[in-house]
């Protein structure tokens, strides 16, 4: 059913830098949207390159939809952030400058949200190789029901970390509490954990909208050792929030720590071999527990728990399993394998 709008419905933000050989395309997919009722807020973050000169022409041309901010280079965290305080919309969106959207992106999320009152909606993507334009593959694009994380706040899990497959009540981002010491990696990832307290409804489209470019060093999934002290940092100061306004979700919380920083964390780190993986192991497993404690007895790593719930999370389950027996560096290994030679990716 198409919906007529009144004025901005939603704000999509494209934080810029260095974007000069693909940001044209991403406006231009945001441009030739099947509706009118958006808006583009460009924010340029310090690029040292051509973009703001591409940016601001597209401003001058499509003066009534595109907005340009201009800032120096403090990050994607606060670009995004400024973007949001000029939004206009009553939904707020992201798409990074070098990834392009369908031309029903906003028209499908928008109904979406609406239909079912969500604060966030999740939209179906393909990831494409920046060269060639192969698409890897296919995800998120099957029809699921909408939730409410107060019934069902085991499904908050399962949400992927990105947040440009998302748009989000403005209301709920607007009055989001902020942390002091944002990642310069997992930014997504903190963004949403800020949101959930507040979150009363998830919906999804089922739809596959968003283009997501894989550069050729994409691969490469090292993180410098600097990073993991602020992954830590950040997700402990996201963790006072939760212990101070939703004790409540503190188990919650805890097992997506986990599932960060016991597995996507850990697996990052075992790509790069230069590093000594069994200290970082061992420390990574001593913040987990000094700082994270309950994602050891969380119920939604619990066997009856998965059952109960139509064997929701079993994955992270097996992965729990795996973690305890101490069998986390061999199946990191099975896993690079699976990823590198057979071309198979676990989603979890």
């Amino acid at each position: 059913m198409y919906i007529i709008y009144m004025n901005v419905e939603l704000s999509v933000i494209v934080p810029c830098y260095k974007a000069e050989k693909y940001v044209a395309r991403c406006l231009d997919s945001l441009l030739k949207q099947t509706i009118n009722e958006i808006e583009i807020i460009c924010v340029n973050d310090g690029s040292p390159d051509h973009t703001i000169d591409i940016l601001k022409g597209y401003q001058e041309k499509y003066s009534d939809k595109v907005r340009v901010i201009d800032k120096c280079n403090e990050g994607v965290w606060k670009a995004r952030l400024e973007g949001v305080t000029e939004a206009k919309g009553k939904y707020v969106g992201f798409i990074d400058a070098d990834d392009y959207v369908k031309p029903n992106y906003a028209e499908i999320m928008l109904n979406t949200a609406i239909n079912y009152d969500a604060d966030i909606t999740i939209c179906g993507f393909e990831r494409m190789d920046m060269e060639t334009g192969i698409v890897f593959s296919r995800e998120m694009c099957k029809k699921e029901n909408a939730f409410s994380p107060k019934n069902n706040p085991a499904k908050l899990i399962s949400i992927n970390g990105a947040v440009w497959n998302k748009i989000f009540k403005a209301d709920l981002i607007k009055s989001m509490k902020t942390i002091a010491n944002p990642p310069t990696i997992w930014e997504d990832i903190v963004f949403q954990l800020l949101l959930y307290p507040k979150v009363k409804k998830v919906a999804y489209t089922g739809e596959c909208l968003i283009c997501y470019m894989v550069h050729q060093n994409s691969a490469i999934n090292t993180v410098k050792l600097e990073q993991i002290e602020e992954i830590y940092c950040a997700l402990t100061e996201v963790r006072d929030i939760y212990a101070e306004n939703a004790t409540d979700m503190l188990s919650l919380f805890d097992t997506i720590a986990f599932l960060h920083l016991g597995i996507s964390l850990n697996f990052r780190l075992s790509c790069d071999k230069t590093l000594d993986l069994k200290s970082i192991f061992q420390k990574n497993n001593a913040i987990l527990n000094q700082k994270f404690p309950l994602w050891k007895k969380s119920k939604y790593l619990r066997f009856s728990y998965m059952v109960k719930n139509g064997f929701a999370n079993w994955k992270l389950w097996i992965m729990k399993l795996i973690y305890q027996m101490h069998g986390l560096r061999l199946f990191l290994s099975v896993y690079r394998f699976m990823i590198n030679k057979l071309k198979i990716d676990i989603k979890w």
